[in-house]
């Protein structure tokens, strides 16, 4: 009997592995982020925020969002889109208009840390729900932080591009 039946047997294991591997890296550059946005920012807690799926624009049918008030302008808000990730199916659920209101209960209450100018961390009370959203705007280097509506207070917040250089030895 040849020896090449195992590998076929332990091929799937393998695969499985180096996929776990490769998106490993994916989750741990999420969790940095996440720590170096809760080390800036203090969580503020929001109660039952404008959301939804879809239906506003330049938000993509199927994409979840909320909306927060805007530190630079007060008595404005800006909508934060949760882009397609594994993690926005969880708050997708809970966040549509079709939504049990058991569902709906479990995002009552949002804590968030960041500025939804550019980015922060969005969580509910409870274990496992940890978010780390941003605009799509900051995320671009070239693009000036006027462009993102951000006044020149802004420049010295942390966004995606320069957080390096905010966090010392980070």
């Amino acid at each position: 009997m040849s020896i090449t039946w195992t590998l076929w047997l332990f091929f799937v294991p393998m695969a499985y592995t180096f996929y776990r591997t490769f998106l490993q890296w994916a989750y741990w550059r999420g969790a940095f982020r996440a720590r170096r946005l809760l080390r800036q920012y203090p969580w503020q807690v929001h109660e039952a925020p404008e959301s939804g799926i879809g239906n506003m624009p330049g938000v993509r049918s199927g994409h979840a969002w909320l909306k927060f008030p805007d530190p630079g302008t007060p008595g404005e808000q800006v909508t934060m889109v949760m882009h397609s990730h594994v993690r926005s199916v969880w708050w997708g659920g809970r966040l549509g208009k079709r939504a049990k209101p058991e569902r709906k209960a479990q995002v009552r209450e949002v804590l968030f840390a960041g500025d939804p100018r550019s980015a922060g961390v969005i969580a509910v009370p409870g274990p496992r729900h940890l978010y780390v959203i941003h605009q799509r705007l900051s995320r671009n280097p070239g693009m000036p932080t006027e462009a993102c509506g951000d006044g020149p207070d802004r420049s010295e917040r942390p966004t995606d591009s320069n957080w390096g250089r905010h966090q010392g030895s980070e």
